[in-house]
């Protein structure tokens, strides 16, 4: 209700959300955290689910096994044998 108040437009903007630049960032922060997080976590369930073949793993993820490969070592997955 305070940002409708102190909107001089139509639409809120961030402004008038008087939000400080370093709040923003750290929630942004912490959602690339979060989705990091949740990225590893369906790696490591599609790894499970097939029984450790990657190839398989990647196709149920529906990514090429160059882009699994690459996210499991973002995500510091050994890429040997599970």
């Amino acid at each position: 209700m305070r940002a409708m108040l102190l909107c001089e437009n139509e639409i809120i903007d961030v402004e008038d959300l008087q939000l400080s630049q370093s709040a923003l960032t750290e929630e942004a922060l912490d959602f690339d955290e979060q989705e990091r997080k949740i990225n590893r976590e369906r790696i490591l369930w599609a790894l499970k689910q097939c029984n450790g073949i990657k190839r398989d793993a990647a196709k149920m993820l529906e990514m090429s096994h160059t882009t699994f490969y690459a996210r499991m070592k973002e995500y510091g997955i050994p890429t040997n044998k599970l």
